[in-house]
Formats: C-alpha cells, sequence, structure tokens
C-alpha cells in the first residue's frame, strides 16, 4: 500500500539523495529505474535537469521533495519526434536502498497538440516491478525483473475478454524486443518487434482472421511514420508509407493487377489502370 505519510529519505551524511546498500545485486541504476534514475542524474538535493542517452528525448527536468515525497518532471523530445512533450506529476517515496513506491498522472502531447492522459500507479522491491497504467478505456499489468545488463517484463491486456500477453526485454543499451503469441475471439496473431534508443522498431508478424491470412512487417519511425508492408493469402501485396497523421502513398499488386494507393487522414484511395474506389 502507498505511504500515506512521507518519509524524509536522505543519505546518512547528511541532507541529500543517494542510493546505497542496494535491495537489488545488479547495476540497472546504471540505465533504468525511472524516478530513482532521473534521481541520480541530479544534484542530490531532489531536482535533475539532463539530456538522456538515444535520440528520442532530449532534456528531463524536474524535482523531488525530499520531505513531502512529491514530484514532478518533463520530456522534451527530438524535434522531428511526434510526440512535443510528456509531463509527470505524482507522490510516493523512492527510497535509498533504490526501492519504489509511487503514484502519478502522465500526460503525453503530441505533434497535433492533442493530449492522451493515463495515470500509473508503479511499485520496485529489489528487482520486481509492479506497475498498473490506466487510460480511459485500458489498463494494462505490467511486472518486470531486473537482471545483469537487462530488464525483462511481461505486459498484460485483453482483446475482447481474451488475455493479451505480451513478453519484452530492455537492453542496457536501450535495445529492446517484444513477443506476442495471440490466438483468442476469432483471431490468431503473433508477432516479434525490435527496437532501438532512436526511435526505430519493426515489427515482424503474421494474422489470420476470419479465414483470411495476412503477413508481413510494420516499421515505425522517430517522427511516428510508419512503412507497411504485408502479403494476403499468399497473393496480394500491399506496400506503403504513411506518416504521424496517415497521409502517405503506397502500391498494391496481385497477379494481373497493379494499384497506385493514397492515402489521405488514414482513409485509402486506389487507382488501378484508372478505375478508382476506396480500399
Amino acid at each position: 500500500m502507498l505511504l500515506s505519510a512521507p518519509l524524509l529519505l536522505v543519505g546518512c551524511g547528511g541532507d541529500g539523495f543517494y542510493v546505497s546498500g542496494e535491495s537489488c545485486n545488479t547495476k540497472y541504476l546504471k540505465w533504468g529505474g525511472g524516478l530513482t534514475y532521473h534521481l541520480l542524474q541530479g544534484k542530490s538535493d531532489g531536482s535533475f535537469d539532463y539530456d538522456p542517452d538515444g535520440a528520442v528525448s532530449t532534456r528531463v527536468v524536474g524535482s523531488y521533495d525530499l520531505v513531502t515525497g512529491d514530484f514532478f518532471w518533463g520530456t522534451e523530445f527530438h524535434p522531428d519526434h511526434w510526440r512535443m512533450a510528456r509531463m509527470v506529476e505524482g507522490y510516493g517515496y523512492a527510497a535509498t536502498n533504490g526501492d519504489l513506491d509511487i503514484t502519478y498522472s502522465v500526460t503525453t502531447t503530441d505533434i497535433n497538440d492533442t493530449d492522451y492522459d493515463a495515470t500509473i500507479r508503479e511499485e520496485r522491491v529489489g528487482c520486481e516491478v509492479t506497475r498498473r497504467t490506466t487510460y480511459d478505456t485500458a489498463e494494462i499489468w505490467h511486472t518486470g525483473t531486473f537482471f545483469d545488463h537487462e530488464y525483462q517484463y511481461t505486459d498484460e491486456d485483453d482483446y475482447e475478454g481474451v488475455p493479451w500477453l505480451v513478453e519484452g526485454v530492455v537492453r542496457s543499451d536501450y535495445t529492446w524486443t517484444e513477443t506476442l503469441d495471440f490466438n483468442g475471439a476469432g483471431l490468431d496473431y503473433e508477432y516479434e518487434e525490435n527496437g532501438d534508443g532512436d526511435g526505430y522498431a519493426r515489427r515482424d508478424w503474421s494474422q489470420i482472421s476470419d479465414g483470411t491470412s495476412f503477413e508481413g512487417y510494420t516499421e515505425s519511425f522517430l517522427d511516428g511514420a510508419e512503412h507497411v508492408y504485408y502479403v494476403v493469402d499468399g497473393e496480394g501485396t500491399w506496400d506503403y508509407t504513411v506518416d504521424y497523421n496517415g497521409n502517405g502513398t503506397g502500391t498494391y499488386s496481385e497477379p494481373g493487377l497493379d494499384c497506385d494507393l493514397t492515402f489521405t487522414g488514414g482513409d485509402c484511395t486506389y487507382n488501378c489502370n484508372g478505375d478508382t474506389g476506396s480500399c
């Protein structure tokens, strides 16, 4: 249960935050650890302002009150990123042994000046992490464990009442891999997705639904653009690229037919040798 009375969390040698006598025997705080990691980039007074590794974000600035446990931070992103900013505000405790027990709200603002809100409850005891993220219409349960140079985790959601279980690993060089093997509610879907700390990811996937098979890959980029390639029932091939707002072009082909595709705000139209219409 989250502490109702904040504690003064300081080092034994005087006022200031530092970690000693870690409850997890791995060195994860050199590259991860959320709020605790942020604090370790600061001046031990609870404030922090630094440029994170990788190209995704360019600045994290915030403060943690060592007496009340209140905290906030903001993240600034690469100028080309699809996100403009992210603001975090909450309370709880960051213990000097590395443990964490906090609750906070997150507001992410995209390049269209649209806000996306979430509420997060997070605990870390030793090397074990539990996190519940609540959105307007969904809730994701996250559990994970820190090991040497990597963090292994599981995210659990549901699809039409059937558990949707994603397994993943984040490494100390900020590369990551996620996998899913889902079968239920009339859908067979599996993927392996690999990404890096610079905003690129590729998901290789296959799907069977309503007796139709799809197989291909999706590439995601720093600016929110996506390149999608897949084959339907081994014949029809879709290949297109769209930006964050769903605008772009591509092609569709099958034996004896070649078409140009145009995407506007996510809606697709085709031109197959003069024959036009909606995809």
